[in-house]
């Protein structure tokens, strides 16, 4: 959570919206879960159903990952396009 919290306002106080992404995709993570399903690769003794709740964060990761690619580079194509009007 230090870590989005000190993203995000990093990203708010240099205006980077690239910073402010990052952190949005840290409290996504917390949120869904990535990181508790890989801890709970080490220490539950199901290993499918271990393994299948670790595919599924790494899905959704992928995913929300990707939307905020998405958003950063939109984001930028339309700063550039601002600029050379």
């Amino acid at each position: 959570m230090i870590e989005a919290a000190v993203a995000i306002g990093s990203g708010i106080a240099a205006h980077s919206l690239t910073l402010i992404a990052f952190g949005v995709d840290s409290v996504i993570e917390l949120l869904i879960g990535v990181r508790p399903a890989v801890a709970s690769q080490y220490r539950a003794p199901r290993v499918r159903s271990s393994q299948k709740r670790l595919v599924n964060a790494w899905w959704v990761d992928g995913v929300t990952s990707l939307l905020i690619i998405y958003f950063v580079v939109s984001e930028g194509i339309e700063a550039l396009r601002a600029d050379d009007d």
